[in-house]
Parts: C-alpha cells; structure tokens; sequence
C-alpha cells in the first residue's frame, strides 16, 4: 500500500499542468480511501429487485428510503458513527450539507429530486448500526428503470466497488439486462455475492426451480461450474424474525466473513484497479496534448475550422434529424401493427377451418381435446409472431441508423465519425441502446371472458337435434377464440409499442449525452491546444519537452506496476 502511495503522489505532480479538475477529484477519493482503508460492499441489481429493502434489513432500521416507483437516484453510502446520525449531502460543485437522516428522500429520491435537478453527487449517511463498523454498505439507482440516467450513475460507479451483493428477485426470473450487467461488472469487481430477494412470494419447489434456472445462467456468465454459484436467498422482511432459516442474518455473516478474511486482498485489487485506470487516462491526456503541440499551427487551425463547420452542421441538424426518425419510429410501430392484424385474421382462419371439419365435437373428450389442441396453436403462434416481430423491429431500427451514419453531411454521419476518432467510441454501441429490452408484465392469455364451454347442457337441451347442438357449440367457440385473438394480439401490440417507444428513449438519450461529451471533447482540445501554440516557439518546445519526459516517467511507472 506504500508503494501505491508514493505512486499516487508522483501522478499528481505530473497531472499539475495537464488533468482537469475531476481527475484531482478522483485522485482525492483514492488517497482517503488508502488512508482510511474502508471497504465498499455495493448493492446491485435492476430496478424493483428490492436493494433499498435489503440494505434497511441488514442494517436492521429504516434508513435507505423504498416506494413503489423507483427510488434511489443517487449513490448513497451508509457509514459508521458511533456519536450521532446525520447525512451529508455532497454536490457536484463541492459544497457539503449536513442534514437529518429522515430529510435525504428530497436528495435521493427521483420524485423529489427528478433527473437530479439538484446536482448532487453523492450522499453520505452515518449511523451506529453494527454492520457498518466492519463494512460500509452503498445503494445504487436501479439498472433498466424508465429513467435512463440513473442505470447511467450505476455503471459510472461500477470502477469504484470493492465487492457487490447482485441482487435478484423471485417476482421474475433473471433478464438479459441482468446478464448484460453482470458481464460488465465481473470484468472489474473481484467479490460478487450473488442474493435472491423476495423469497416469499413462491412456493418452495417453485422457488428452488428459480433459483436453479438463475445459478445455470450466472455460472455460463462467470465461467464457473453451477455447484460454485451459491445464492443467499432473503426477504427483507425476515430481520424481525428469528429462526434458523433467517436468510438476512446468513447474509450478515456472509458480509462479516468478507470484511473479515477478504478485506485486505479486495482492497489491494480495488485500489490498483482505480489507480492503473487513472494512469491511463493521464497518459492518453499528454499524449494528446503531445500530438497537438507538434501538429503546425495552420494545420491545427484547419482542423478546427473542420471541426467548427462540422460542429454547427449537427447542431443545425439535430431537430431535424430527430424529428425524422421519430417518423420513423412511427412508422415500425405502424407496421408491426399491420403484421399482427395480418397475422391474427391467418390464425383466425386456421382455427375456424379445424373447427368446421370437426365431426365429432358434441362428444366431450373429443370438445376437450379440440380445445387443447386450438389452444396450442394459438399460444404458439402468437409466441412466433411476438418474437419475430421484435427481431425484425431492432434490425430495421438498425439498419435505418446505419444508412443515415452512411450518408456524408449529415448528423449521424459527423457524429459516428468524431464519435470514434476522438471518443474511441463505436456508433454501434449506442445503436444498440435500442435493444426491446424493456421489462414488462406481458402475458398471453386463454381467458375470452366467457367460462367453460361444454357440449352436454341441461336436459331439454339434449333432446334438440344434435345439428342445432352443433351449430350453437361451433358458434360459442368461434366466438371464443375470436375474443382470445383479439385480447392477445392487442396485448403484443401495446407490449412492442411500448418496448419501441422506450428502446428508442433509451437510444436518443445515450445519443444526446454522447453529442454533449463529443462537442466538450472537441472545443476543450481545440481551444487548449491553439492557445499553447500561439506561445513563443521557445515555450512551446519547452512544453514538448515536459510532456514527453512526463510520458517516459509515467511508462515508468507502469511498468514498475506490472512486475
């Protein structure tokens, strides 16, 4: 730890004259986090997974606020104190508030704080629960919620964790926005400890089949064998009780083993991550610099009135470019209509066509297996247009992007080509932002509202001709199954047109965000660079010379880091 000490004072001195003031910041973060040597245990998981719920049970008292919407908005850390409780609001600007713990829903909560308006960046609250003398507990925002900027303030922080609880829930099995999470987080967090929520809401033999289907995802995941993929499984609501099968106390000491016997190790690992992390980021930064003051002034000058031109060409074309593919958006919505009105007359047809060439249907046993039969088609069916569907939906959205990124002059095309050449970041990546992987309570139903049809009726009704007993069986199940296709292929039209509209939320928000990091990226550069150019020649070389001998002394260091 010594060692990583001196290194960080030595990458200080060297960023004095080239990193901007968060780079300090975060070097700030790690030299207290050296000294004071505390281990961060972040809660995560998906919206609704219950990770507030959890974090209040282990520290047995209501501190991390829960609603029915998504909640947590902000990083919130709870810390030990063994005087007093209090918060402490920590803002983008550097100013800190102290205030009463019953007071930080208005700073965390997206109701009272929405898109954080408030511009906070971290709230802090202190308290003497016992966990939090060996631990310090953080809750995140909710990954996949309909606000896109609080999945973006989680993975933000996934470079700081030490070790994570992943949290998953019984009320739905794990996602792919669960998978694609977890993937990112094992590539840099060393301790993940993998929880089942809500264990309460299934039966035992469900809840286990659940928790075995999870543990078979996870362990193709983390490359392990299923047998090494242990869940605690909890409900937040079992810390007032007291029993051998209280998951919460397992989950404490499963949280004390770590902060125990794993403590030192996950520190190390952490630390360095951060540390080697930020020296490559300085790195990047001189390098840059380097290249810009040896590049001719006339030519860095061309290159910002390209830039200049091509940086008032999308913010001319922004509007427009939204607004079209709006429309377009639209117009898949529309289309996916049609397929699913299209396909619903099909299966319409196939179903009244097995019900006319029935013989035998005022027969019970032969009714009963009419209908199971129907009923897996129409089950199947619908399943196979759902799905198809969805696929063909996020292939033409793709496709649709990537013909305006082809076309010269455009938004797309500027913003995909600076994307990558100053951000090193693929358009494909935020392409994908529009994936349909939007959670929703979709299902499909067999359920037209009309109860049981039977062919055998009350007594008189036996004795009509067996021709009008038919002819009035046939007419309730056609009327039947016109209901279920008409309640089914409305329930998939609303269920992609929701998935459509935010898919494509998610997308024009990463694209905006992204336009704003490029358009910072580029004048920031520009504007530095010329200004160290219209130096005298003697200074500038003098510039040069420290950088590249800053660039020798930080591939130094890394290579001292990596024996």
């Amino acid at each position: 730890m010594n060692k990583l000490t001196d290194h960080i004072k030595i990458l200080r001195d060297l960023a004095a004259t080239v990193a901007r003031a968060d780079f300090f910041r975060e070097l700030d973060e790690l030299e207290l986090k050296l000294e004071q040597e505390k281990l961060y245990l972040v809660v995560v998981g998906l919206f609704k997974r219950g990770k507030s719920s959890v974090i209040n049970a282990v520290l047995g008292k209501q501190l991390a606020p829960v609603a029915v919407t998504p909640v947590t908005a902000i990083v919130t850390l709870f810390e030990y104190s063994s005087e007093r409780n209090y918060a402490l609001i920590c803002f983008k600007d550097g100013r800190v508030e102290e205030r009463k713990t019953n007071e930080i829903s208005r700073y965390v909560n997206e109701d009272e704080n929405p898109a954080n308006e408030k511009q906070v960046q971290v709230v802090s609250i202190f308290d003497s629960a016992p966990i939090l003398k060996v631990v310090s507990l953080v809750d995140t925002p909710g990954i996949g919620s309909s606000f896109e900027h609080n999945t973006a303030t989680t993975l933000q922080f996934i470079p700081k964790i030490d070790a994570a609880l992943f949290l998953l829930s019984a009320d739905m099995p794990i996602s792919r926005m669960d998978t694609d999470f977890l993937k990112e987080l094992r590539k840099t967090v060393p301790k993940i400890v993998f929880v089942m929520n809500k264990k309460d809401l299934l039966s035992e033999s469900d809840f286990k089949k659940l928790v075995q289907h999870n543990t078979q995802t996870i362990a193709a995941i983390m490359g392990l064998p299923a047998e090494q993929i242990n869940f605690i499984s909890v409900s937040a609501r079992e810390h007032e009780q007291e029993n051998e099968e209280n998951g919460i106390n397992r989950l404490i000491e499963k949280i004390q083993s770590i902060a125990t016997h794993e403590k030192p190790e996950l520190l190390q690992k952490a630390m360095l991550r951060r540390y080697r992390l930020l020296h490559q980021q300085l790195l990047m930064q001189m390098k840059l610099q380097s290249d810009s003051l040896l590049m001719p002034l006339h030519e860095l000058k061309e290159k910002q009135e390209r830039l200049d031109t091509s940086i008032a060409l999308m913010q001319d074309q922004q509007h427009e470019f939204e607004s079209i593919i709006k429309g377009k958006v639209n117009l898949l919505q529309s289309q996916v209509n049609a397929v699913i009105s299209k396909e619903s007359a099909l299966i319409k047809n196939d179903i009244f066509q097995k019900l006319d060439s029935l013989d035998d249907i005022l027969r019970p046993d032969a009714l009963s297996g009419t209908q199971q039969e129907l009923d897996r088609l129409l089950i199947s069916r619908f399943e196979s247009i759902k799905k198809e569907l969805e696929q063909q939906t996020k292939e033409q959205f793709r496709t649709l992007l990537q013909q305006y990124s082809s076309r010269s002059q455009t938004f797309l095309n500027e913003l995909a080509t600076h994307l990558h050449s100053l951000l090193g970041i693929s358009f494909d990546m935020i392409a994908a932002r529009f994936d349909l992987d939007v959670y929703t309570t979709f299902y499909l139903t067999l359920d037209s509202g009309m109860g049981a049809i039977h062919s055998e009726g009350f007594i008189l009704y036996r004795l009509l001709p067996a021709s009008f007993r038919r002819k009035g069986l046939l007419h309730k199940l056609r009327e039947h199954y016109s209901n279920l296709i008409v309640h089914n292929s409305a329930s998939i039209a609303y269920d992609l047109t929701y998935k459509i509209q935010e898919s494509f939320r998610k997308f024009n928000y990463d694209l905006n965000n992204r336009f704003v990091e490029l358009l910072e990226s580029i004048q920031g550069i520009i504007a530095h660079t010329i200004q160290q150019k219209n130096k005298a020649e003697n200074l500038i070389d003098k510039d040069i010379q420290d950088l590249q001998q800053k660039i020798t002394k930080m591939a130094l260091i890394e290579m001292e880091d990596s024996r």
